[in-house]
């Protein structure tokens, strides 16, 4: 046969769980109340659901006066509309501006590569310094190519930048004699 559990352990069981839904009944309440309770910040009263046509009114605010001022001003004008076209240079612009290496880094790239690619040639400084900025025109072509989504607003914007690209990388070979 079983045990049977000594006389006061339901009634411990029993007083353990009422302390327990005690305890969660008042965090609960009070968890709501912190949710509902807003300290005073305005004059107005709260938001009060109005009976007219069934729709809530937001409360009435007074009008500005002499001795009480209007608290805002008036909202500034909306921005005019930018064409897409012209989003779309400033989306480039952007993508021209972001460069990470300067000019020097580039030129301390370039020729550490060159003289592995080409270690007869010498380089003179106005030729490293030609193919640092066509390095740099042509990162900075790839950029906006990448950036600018192809549309009919880009049209214009992608194919200079392909025609900068085109002219930089012909620069680059005439320099370096590279196919």
């Amino acid at each position: 046969m079983g045990e049977r559990e000594p006389v006061g352990a339901g009634m411990a069981r029993l007083a353990s769980l009422f302390v327990i839904s005690a305890a969660l009944g008042c965090a609960t309440y009070l968890l709501f109340c912190s949710i509902q309770w807003r300290p005073a910040e305005r004059e107005s009263p709260p938001f009060v659901a109005s009976t007219t046509r069934g729709r809530a009114q937001p409360p009435a605010t007074p009008r500005p006066t002499l001795e009480r001022p209007a608290s805002r001003t008036r909202p500034a004008p909306p921005a005019p509309r930018r064409s897409a076209a012209e989003r779309i240079e400033d989306e480039a612009a952007a993508a021209l501006a972001d460069e990470e290496l300067t000019p020097e880094e580039v030129d301390a790239l370039v020729s550490e590569a060159l003289s592995l690619m080409l270690p007869d040639r010498v380089f003179t400084p106005s030729e490293r310094a030609r193919l640092a900025a066509a390095v740099l025109r042509i990162r900075a072509a790839r950029r906006v190519l990448r950036r600018v989504r192809p549309s009919a607003a880009a049209a214009p914007v992608l194919a200079r930048e392909r025609q900068e690209l085109t002219s930089a990388l012909a620069e680059f070979e005439e320099i370096t004699g590279l196919p």
